[in-house]
């Protein structure tokens, strides 16, 4: 890992190196831990060389200050051509786009600061947009947004479906019912891409589904997205106990751009191909939990650039989990990746 790519320089004279700045946010974020007990920890328990929580923040802050967040975003392209090189993008993939919150708990709240419905003690959360690979074994976060405050939502889709076209080949989109607008689909399909998602169940689509009662399934091949506009999608009612079993009665309403026949085999394949859009939340658990470093900073740079650490070291075990378990046939755990990984860069020969 190149940490000047994340971290710049310092002077020549400087007693820390940009790895051992950067070596001390990775390891906050595989323990899960603050960066000023992380310093701590390294100095007490472990017998390394390691600066003040102060100095990391202020390197950090200095390199936020020259480059904004263009190096993390830059460093997860490169781990994405990797990847590619090594023949895992060789077909077109089904992507998913989805919002990625972290709590803020601090009074002081500006334009970066996004609001929410109210969990774990908050409304407030500094907010990533992401769009992640949600086939098995290429579950990649290929591309990644910073979300600010009153951030169009099909500015964003169109930000993060340019940043992945550039590296994979796309199957369709997956989005859900947050991102229905005309807006949003019409940036999708002016890159000419398939999209799947859930409708919005207003008193339109609830005539509809009363119109299917008592049947499977109904695909209105031209239904016009809302009255002010002339889009026109593909609108799927689906019944629930078709799908997945549950009690008969309720249904499911989906819009898409792809080839439909009014058939159960037709409809149940964009049906079940929409329920794969479940491991981009695999995927937020596991960077919640795994590859979280904590902090109390204001700085809202330094808080974005932490969660896109966390995607950045998912997407490193990611790959490394797709090259062992296809060349060694060995199940990397993300326990052994951050164990392995912790030794690694406490050696003293690091």
């Amino acid at each position: 890992m190149d940490a000047k790519k994340l971290v710049s320089d310092s002077a020549p004279n400087a007693t820390y190196s940009s790895w051992n700045i950067l070596q001390t946010i990775i390891l906050a974020a595989m323990w899960g831990t603050f960066i000023e007990s992380t310093t701590q920890r390294l100095k007490h328990a472990w017998n390394v060389l390691a600066c003040s929580g102060d100095n990391v923040f202020t390197r950090l802050k200095n390199t936020l200050k020259k480059t904004g967040l263009d190096n993390a975003v830059g460093f997860n392209r490169d781990i994405i051509r990797q990847a590619k090189r090594r023949g895992l993008f060789r077909k077109k993939v089904v992507v998913a786009i989805d919002y990625w919150d972290r709590e803020y708990y601090g009074k002081r709240r500006d334009a970066n600061c996004s609001g929410g419905e109210h969990k774990n003690g908050t409304s407030w959360f500094y907010r990533v947009a992401t769009l992640c690979v949600v086939e098995n074994g290429l579950r990649f976060e290929v591309a990644m947004v910073p979300v600010r405050l009153f951030a169009r939502s099909e500015t964003v889709v169109e930000a993060l479906l340019k940043e992945a076209i550039a590296h994979i080949k796309i199957k369709a989109v997956l989005l859900d019912r947050g991102f229905n607008s005309a807006a949003v689909i019409r940036a999708i399909e002016s890159l000419n891409l398939k999209y799947i998602m859930p409708m919005q169940k207003n008193d339109r689509i609830l005539r509809i589904i009363d119109e299917t009662r008592g049947l499977w399934l109904n695909v209105v091949q031209r239904y016009q997205f809302t009255l002010r506009t002339e889009l026109y999608v593909r609108l799927l009612i689906v019944n629930s106990e078709l799908l997945d079993g549950k009690a008969p009665g309720s249904y499911y309403a989906y819009i898409t751009n792809l080839t439909v026949e009014c058939n159960k085999s037709s409809v149940l394949t964009v049906a079940e191909l929409y329920e794969s859009r479940w491991g981009i939340e695999t995927g937020y658990r596991v960077k919640k939990w795994e590859f979280r470093a904590k902090t109390c900073s204001e700085s809202a740079e330094v808080r974005f650039f932490l969660i896109l650490l966390s995607i950045i070291l998912f997407n490193i075990w990611t790959l490394l989990r797709t090259l062992a378990q296809e060349f060694h046939d060995i199940e990397l755990t993300a326990y052994m990746f951050k164990e392995n990984f912790i030794v690694e860069i406490v050696s003293p020969e690091t």
